[in-house]
């Protein structure tokens, strides 16, 4: 039996970075720069929306990996308390850091409406004040609201972050649970997703049923990781047989069919890639993957205030949005600077704000490193309405 200690991480955190990748594909394409609107030529980008499910089920797997053995016997307050404490100072600084770079957008977008320029509404249904509180809650997915709000992506935070609460009463459930037990317990979490996704259909719910869909995506996940650690996937994770399934997954993705398909596919994928050691681990542990992947987190979460300030720089300098007179020359450019742009910054905020935060966990006290695991970065995805910038 493998223990926690032996994942390489590498590749998982890569996967992460691709993930992000397809997220900023999915909102820099279409209404943001029409001449490059893919979607209508393959559902990888019309439906990348599903890229967020590899990122909960990666979460599952990971925090199995993490925190599993601290929780597998029993829930102890302090371990738990600890566990969150690291959970939510993780997550949190970022989000508060791109929440006030979008009141300053939006403070912007008044005072340039107040100038006359036709740049929207500020404060608009998606930027209320009483909405902050419920985002600076981390309360995006519990019904209160009716879609993503101020920084959509950030629901799906909120999301994985109520699913933490639970995470440690799971592992008591399922890390040590019989066959039995976590056949029932798959079966539940895919119930669960067809009940939420109109019968596997649409798994693109946020703000009514994100915390659902990550739930069960968290669970598939985690019984992932029981199947690695059991070696019973050790002669399967062959390189032909990871390309395989990932050519299965993405395939049904591109061709727009059952989403259900996707967060299966990838709870099959990632626990494959976590036990190859030939040709895939060695490309998903090249360097520069591997750092997209530790910073996908600030990729994500700032991709989105990038467009919008863009945006609005646009509407007050030429009086329409940055694409809507651009070829697809025009487009590629403006989209090739965007890229550079979002990987600049998602490196400073690493740096400036990620890595402080993971210094001040260090400095803190926390039952859960006995497990002798790796520290995990933040593990999230995103989509936001749909694949079109309002």
């Amino acid at each position: 039996m493998k223990t926690a200690g032996r994942v390489d991480l590498k590749p998982l955190t890569s996967l992460r970075g691709i993930a992000a990748g397809m997220v900023v594909l999915y909102h820099y394409t279409g209404g943001f720069l029409p001449a490059l609107n893919l979607g209508p030529h393959t559902g990888l980008v019309a439906r990348g929306y599903l890229f967020v499910d590899l990122f909960f089920v990666l979460s599952g797997f990971v925090m199995a990996h993490a925190y599993g053995a601290v929780f597998a016997a029993r829930v102890e307050r302090g371990a738990w308390g600890s566990f969150v404490r690291a959970r939510f100072a993780r997550i949190y600084p970022l989000h508060v850091v791109i929440l006030a770079g979008f009141v300053a957008l939006e403070t912007a977008k008044w005072l340039a409406t107040q100038a006359g320029h036709d740049v929207g509404t500020p404060f608009n249904e998606a930027s209320r004040p009483w909405q902050l509180g419920v985002n600076l809650l981390l309360l995006q997915t519990s019904g209160i609201l009716a879609f993503p709000t101020w920084n959509g992506p950030a629901w799906s935070i909120g999301a994985e972050f109520l699913v933490y609460l639970a995470f440690p009463f799971l592992s008591v459930a399922m890390l040590r649970a019989g066959a039995a037990r976590c056949w029932a317990a798959g079966a539940a979490a895919v119930a669960l997703l067809l009940v939420i996704s109109e019968g596997g259909r649409n798994l693109d719910q946020t703000a009514r049923f994100g915390a659902l869909r990550c739930g069960g995506e968290f669970v598939l996940g985690m019984l992932a990781h029981r199947v690695y650690v059991s070696d019973r996937l050790q002669r399967a994770s062959g390189s032909g047989v990871i390309l395989g399934v990932a050519a299965a997954t993405l395939f049904a993705i591109h061709l727009e069919a059952w989403d259900l398909l996707a967060p299966l596919g990838f709870a099959v994928l990632v626990p494959l890639v976590a036990g190859n050691r030939g040709a895939v681990a060695r490309a998903l542990s090249r360097p520069w993957l591997v750092t997209l992947g530790l910073v996908s987190y600030s990729v994500y979460m700032v991709h989105y205030l990038l467009l919008e300030a863009v945006d609005l720089a646009s509407r007050i300098l030429i009086g329409e949005r940055v694409g809507a007179a651009l070829g697809t020359g025009g487009s590629l450019a403006v989209f090739a600077a965007m890229i550079s742009a979002v990987l600049a910054l998602s490196v400073l905020l690493h740096r400036r704000v990620e890595e402080p935060a993971r210094q001040w966990l260090r400095r803190t006290p926390r039952q859960a490193s006995s497990s002798g695991a790796h520290e995990e970065p933040a593990l999230s995805g995103t989509d936001v309405r749909d694949n079109r910038v309002p």
